[in-house]
């Protein structure tokens, strides 16, 4: 192993990055899931694209991790999305707590 390559690695283990053999296996299966299910790739794209963007309204996520597949089965379909959530906005935090303390 080349030296550049071993800092590399070191450097994307203290950032929290996973090892591309990972990443490729995770794009892999995103593939064969799409190819079963006989969605068009791009329209999970633009559906994930969509889904990440209305949580992001009211949570911080993690973008390492997203998933979002569509399982069928016989006669029906699942959309199933695994979104990593961090934290809950701010704005969104005060509003739950206002709703949820009695009325003065």
């Amino acid at each position: 192993m080349v030296m550049s390559d071993f800092l590399a690695r070191i450097a994307r283990w203290f950032q929290g990055q996973a090892p591309s053999r990972e990443v490729a296996r995770n794009r892999l299966q995103l593939i064969l899931i799409q190819d079963r299910s006989g969605v068009d790739p791009g329209i999970l794209d633009s559906l994930r694209e969509d889904l990440v963007e209305l949580i992001e309204r009211y949570f911080h996520i993690s973008e390492e991790g997203i998933e979002v597949e569509l399982q069928r089965d016989e006669d029906r379909a699942a959309l199933i999305a695994n979104i990593p959530i961090v934290s809950l906005k701010a704005r969104h935090r005060a509003d739950i707590e206002k709703a949820a303390s009695p009325a003065s």
